[in-house]
Protein backbone atom coordinates (compact mmCIF):
# COMPACT_ATOMS: atom_id res chain seq x y z
CA UNK A 1 0.00 0.00 0.00
CA UNK A 2 0.87 3.37 -0.77
CA UNK A 3 -0.50 4.83 2.38
CA UNK A 4 -1.41 4.30 5.69
CA UNK A 5 -4.56 5.13 7.50
CA UNK A 6 -5.42 6.25 11.16
CA UNK A 7 -8.54 7.74 12.30
CA UNK A 8 -8.60 10.67 14.45
CA UNK A 9 -10.07 10.78 17.70
CA UNK A 10 -9.80 14.27 17.88
CA UNK A 11 -9.81 17.08 14.58
CA UNK A 12 -6.73 17.55 13.33
CA UNK A 13 -5.38 21.00 13.79
CA UNK A 14 -4.52 20.75 9.99
CA UNK A 15 -7.82 19.52 9.03
CA UNK A 16 -10.44 21.65 7.31
CA UNK A 17 -12.26 24.16 9.34
CA UNK A 18 -15.39 22.63 10.07
CA UNK A 19 -15.30 22.41 13.88
CA UNK A 20 -12.53 23.41 16.64
CA UNK A 21 -9.67 21.03 16.25
CA UNK A 22 -9.35 19.24 19.59
CA UNK A 23 -12.74 18.24 19.40
CA UNK A 24 -14.15 14.54 18.98
CA UNK A 25 -13.99 14.26 15.13
CA UNK A 26 -16.63 10.93 15.25
CA UNK A 27 -19.84 12.78 14.88
CA UNK A 28 -23.06 11.15 14.18
CA UNK A 29 -26.08 13.28 12.80
CA UNK A 30 -29.28 11.77 11.43
CA UNK A 31 -28.19 9.23 8.32
CA UNK A 32 -25.27 10.66 7.90
CA UNK A 33 -21.77 10.17 9.99
CA UNK A 34 -18.89 12.70 10.18
CA UNK A 35 -15.05 11.04 10.41
CA UNK A 36 -11.65 11.91 10.26
CA UNK A 37 -8.83 10.50 8.48
CA UNK A 38 -5.20 10.67 8.48
CA UNK A 39 -3.42 9.63 5.48
CA UNK A 40 0.76 9.03 5.49
CA UNK A 41 2.77 8.18 2.61
CA UNK A 42 4.70 5.34 3.61
CA UNK A 43 6.92 5.05 0.67
CA UNK A 44 10.77 6.63 1.59
CA UNK A 45 11.43 9.91 1.15
CA UNK A 46 9.55 12.87 2.67
CA UNK A 47 6.71 11.81 4.29
CA UNK A 48 3.43 13.47 3.58
CA UNK A 49 0.67 13.68 5.58
CA UNK A 50 -3.53 14.50 4.95
CA UNK A 51 -5.96 15.21 7.14
CA UNK A 52 -9.18 13.84 5.18
CA UNK A 53 -12.93 14.56 6.59
CA UNK A 54 -15.00 12.24 5.47
CA UNK A 55 -18.75 12.11 5.41
CA UNK A 56 -20.44 8.90 5.63
CA UNK A 57 -24.26 8.69 4.49
CA UNK A 58 -25.61 5.33 6.02
CA UNK A 59 -29.04 5.67 4.21
CA UNK A 60 -26.97 5.57 0.32
CA UNK A 61 -24.30 3.78 1.31
CA UNK A 62 -21.84 6.80 0.16
CA UNK A 63 -18.97 8.73 0.92
CA UNK A 64 -17.84 11.61 0.38
CA UNK A 65 -15.24 14.36 1.28
CA UNK A 66 -16.37 17.43 3.61
CA UNK A 67 -14.68 20.13 2.51
CA UNK A 68 -16.72 22.85 0.90
CA UNK A 69 -13.40 24.62 -0.59
CA UNK A 70 -14.29 21.79 -3.09
CA UNK A 71 -16.97 23.86 -4.21
CA UNK A 72 -14.61 27.57 -4.75
CA UNK A 73 -12.49 27.25 -8.49
CA UNK A 74 -9.27 27.91 -5.98
CA UNK A 75 -8.89 24.69 -5.30
CA UNK A 76 -6.60 23.14 -7.98
CA UNK A 77 -7.46 20.28 -9.90
CA UNK A 78 -4.49 18.57 -8.42
CA UNK A 79 -5.49 18.93 -4.87
CA UNK A 80 -5.14 15.72 -2.23
CA UNK A 81 -8.71 16.22 -1.17
CA UNK A 82 -10.01 16.77 -4.76
CA UNK A 83 -8.47 13.52 -5.53
CA UNK A 84 -10.08 11.33 -2.87
CA UNK A 85 -13.08 12.88 -3.48
CA UNK A 86 -12.89 12.02 -7.14
CA UNK A 87 -12.08 8.23 -5.97
CA UNK A 88 -14.81 8.02 -2.97
CA UNK A 89 -17.57 9.31 -6.28
CA UNK A 90 -15.87 6.56 -8.72
CA UNK A 91 -16.13 4.07 -6.08
CA UNK A 92 -19.72 4.74 -5.57
CA UNK A 93 -20.86 4.16 -8.78
CA UNK A 94 -18.79 0.24 -9.06
CA UNK A 95 -19.89 -0.32 -5.77
CA UNK A 96 -21.90 -3.52 -4.97
CA UNK A 97 -25.33 -2.16 -3.19
CA UNK A 98 -25.53 -4.73 -0.47
CA UNK A 99 -21.94 -3.80 1.20
CA UNK A 100 -20.64 -1.30 3.43
CA UNK A 101 -18.54 1.02 1.46
CA UNK A 102 -15.99 2.60 4.01
CA UNK A 103 -14.01 -0.40 4.72
CA UNK A 104 -13.37 -0.99 0.42
CA UNK A 105 -13.51 2.65 -0.53
CA UNK A 106 -10.71 3.55 2.17
CA UNK A 107 -8.87 -0.11 0.90
CA UNK A 108 -9.05 1.61 -2.51
CA UNK A 109 -7.80 4.57 -1.73
CA UNK A 110 -4.39 3.66 0.70
CA UNK A 111 -3.88 1.64 -2.79
CA UNK A 112 -4.32 3.65 -5.78
CA UNK A 113 -4.07 7.38 -4.49
CA UNK A 114 -1.01 9.06 -6.55
CA UNK A 115 -0.82 12.88 -5.70
CA UNK A 116 1.79 14.32 -8.38
CA UNK A 117 4.37 16.51 -7.59
CA UNK A 118 3.77 20.21 -6.52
Amino acid sequence: MKWSMQLCLTIPPAAPPIAPSGMSSVLVIKNKMLFFLQLTRTVPGEPSHIAVPVVYDMSTNVMQVADKRLDTPVVQPNAPIVLINAMLRRFAEFAPPNECCIYPSIREILTSLAIPPQ
